[in-house]
């Protein structure tokens, strides 16, 4: 039987109250879901806008962060591993400090979305749950996108 050349990586979204993970083959324009996960935590939030990065929420994330990356590493090997967070982290003033401390335990970087790319994703993601028309999709997006650079340019 004939296997098409493809990677393994895995993506990550940390929110507020969890990190979701999926584990693909990706080829050439396909994709193929190996493991899926859903790890729930809670961010406890100290003050206003500040992460409280000695406390039990932060230090869990960190840990299962690292056991997620031992897991595929054990099972895997070494792949791409891409980990992003939107209002959760984008709205506080100290995620520079977590993002180190995940970066300094784990290796990986977490990329914070803007307020676009997160509802694009959000959109994206909940389409997927419900299959509808690519193009519809596409056509939803665009309009996404022309109402936020009309209101950025008010």
């Amino acid at each position: 039987m004939f296997q098409e050349a493809h990677e393994i990586k895995c993506v990550m979204f940390i929110g507020g109250d969890r990190i979701e993970m999926v584990t693909a083959r990706v080829g050439d324009g396909w994709t193929e879901s190996i493991f899926e996960s859903t790890v729930h935590l809670d961010l406890l939030v100290r003050g206003q806008m500040h992460l409280d990065t000695s406390g039990h929420g932060v230090q869990h994330m960190i840990h299962e962060l690292a056991t997620i990356r031992d897991d595929l590493y054990s099972k895997y090997g070494l792949i791409p591993v891409e980990i992003y967070a939107g209002s959760a982290l984008r709205t506080v003033q100290n995620r520079s400090e977590f993002n180190w401390m995940v970066e300094e335990a784990t290796g990986y970087r977490v990329m914070i979305l803007s307020e676009q790319e997160e509802l694009t994703f959000s959109i994206y993601n909940a389409l997927q749950k419900s299959p509808v028309n690519t193009d519809s999709f596409n056509e939803l997006i665009k309009e996404i996108e022309n109402q936020n650079s009309d209101r950025i340019d008010q």
